[in-house]
């Protein structure tokens, strides 16, 4: 039996910018009525991993696609 973990989490972080354009603006999206900075999800997931990996002791696997 092969046992998989999905995470997904929404955080809010302070003004800052964290996510930049190719003009070194900050990347926005619309969320609901609200101009909101967005974050990449690939700038989440490796700290995530990481924490379980430490955690679970060991590595994770993961698609070969993303390797």
């Amino acid at each position: 039996m092969t046992l998989y973990l999905d995470l997904n989490a929404l955080q809010s972080v302070p003004a800052a910018n964290l996510n930049r354009d190719d003009l070194g603006s900050p990347k926005q999206v619309r969320y609901g009525d609200a101009l909101r900075i967005r974050v990449s999800s690939q700038s989440w997931k490796r700290p995530i991993r990481i924490g379980v990996e430490k955690d679970l002791g060991e590595k994770a696997a993961r698609p070969a696609s993303c390797r």
